[in-house]
């Protein structure tokens, strides 16, 4: 099987209008309003995202991006591996760096994690 045609999903944290970091955050967040991206924020990070080869499954609060693995260690300068499996589990994903970003765009995208809990499909 080759790895890096996998197909990994990971959630991008864009940076909110207010200020506030989703990312950061150690509380539960009972009002998201503060944490919500400006739509032109939202409209870039989709047109570079997409210019890299992701797709965008999902837009809210976050956006939900897939790729194939090679596609992510290219953007954002990682190394992406396989942690064996416990028996009857799929097999864990693991990044060399655990919040990512694009170099120069950290205006528009606060940061970007593996989904949890990083398993292929």
């Amino acid at each position: 099987m080759n790895e890096k045609n996998n197909i990994i999903m990971a959630n991008v944290y864009l940076k909110s209008k207010s200020g506030h970091s989703l990312l950061n955050s150690t509380n539960p967040i009972s009002n998201p309003e503060p944490y919500f991206a400006s739509d032109e924020t939202i409209s870039k990070a989709i047109e570079l995202l997409q210019e890299q080869g992701f797709k965008i499954e999902a837009k809210g609060l976050t956006l939900s991006i897939s790729a194939p693995q090679a596609v992510f260690e290219k953007a954002f300068n990682v190394k992406i591996s396989y942690k064996k499996a416990e028996k009857n589990m799929p097999v864990q994903i693991t990044c060399s760096k655990d919040i990512m970003n694009i170099e120069g765009y950290e205006h528009i995208i606060e940061g970007v994690k593996l989904a949890v809990p990083g398993f292929p499909f």
